[in-house]
């Protein structure tokens, strides 16, 4: 399904071999930031972005976490909010 290819919580397609640099663009929910990163570097994207699809909070806070486990993803990930990727 498409529509879980954007979420990146059942793995990505990997990147091609001998391209340039890929970042891979998903969007947040349905599993945590942490499996995203993990999936996407496994495919051999340089980075990656998740795009807040909800609006803020009244805290104004993003939930994101870190957890020991992330030790495992060599690549820089980011959240961006949904007015910036909305």
């Amino acid at each position: 399904n498409a529509t879980d290819l954007t979420f990146g919580c059942l793995g990505l397609p990997a990147v091609p071999r001998g391209g340039r640099p890929y970042v891979a663009l998903l969007r947040r929910g349905r599993c945590t930031f942490s499996q995203k990163a993990l999936r996407a570097h496994l495919a051999g994207f340089e980075g990656l972005v998740v795009i807040d699809h909800a609006r803020p909070s009244t805290s104004g806070r993003l939930d994101m976490t870190a957890p020991v486990d992330d030790a495992a993803v060599e690549i820089p990930a980011w959240l961006v909010s949904h007015a910036g990727g909305g």
